[in-house]
C-alpha cells in the first residue's frame, strides 16, 4: 500500500491503531476481519470490503459501536461499473484505463513472478495454512 500511496498501512493492526483510522479496507478474506474492524473502528469510520467471501457466512457485531460510532461500510465490486458513474464511465473508458494501469511498473509490485504449475499443491498447502505472501499475489504459470 505505501508504495503506491498510501499514507500509511498497518499489517495486523492493533485495536488503538484500527480506532484512529479514517478509512479502512478489509481485504485479506478472513471472517472475522471485517467483525474486527466494526468492532473497532473510531467514530464515523468508513471500511470498504474489497475482499470476497465466497458463499460463506461472515459474523458482523452490529451492536456495541457500529451504531453510535455511525460507521458506514461499504462493498468494492468491480464486476459492473456503478451507476452513478455510468454516465461518464463506460466499459471501453474502463478498459482503456485498466490497459494503461497494466503498464504502471509501481503495480508490478502487487504480483510476484509467476510459479510453475508443477509447484502448484505445494502453493496450495502454504495457502491453506494462512501463509501471507509478499507481494500478495501469486500466479500459476501452466507454459512452466
Amino acid at each position: 500500500a505505501l508504495l503506491l500511496g498510501a499514507t500509511s498501512a498497518i499489517d495486523a493492526p492493533a485495536p488503538d491503531e484500527i480506532a484512529h483510522a479514517d478509512h479502512l479496507l478489509e481485504a485479506s478474506g478472513a471472517k472475522a476481519a471485517l467483525g474486527a474492524l466494526v468492532e473497532h473502528a473510531g467514530p464515523e469510520a468508513r471500511i470498504t470490503v474489497v475482499s470476497w467471501y465466497g458463499r460463506g457466512e461472515v459474523p458482523l457485531p452490529l451492536g456495541g459501536r457500529f451504531h453510535p460510532h455511525r460507521l458506514t461500510i461499504r462493498s468494492s465490486q468491480v464486476a459492473s461499473i456503478d451507476p452513478a458513474r455510468r454516465g461518464r464511465w463506460d466499459h471501453p473508458r474502463r478498459w482503456a484505463l485498466v490497459n494503461a494501469l497494466l503498464g504502471e511498473p509501481a503495480l508490478d509490485a502487487l504480483v510476484a513472478a509467476p510459479v510453475p504449475l508443477s509447484l502448484a499443491p505445494a502453493l496450495y498447502e502454504r495457502l491453506a495454512r494462512g501463509e501471507r505472501f509478499h507481494p500478495p499475489q501469486q500466479v500459476l504459470d501452466a507454459a512452466r
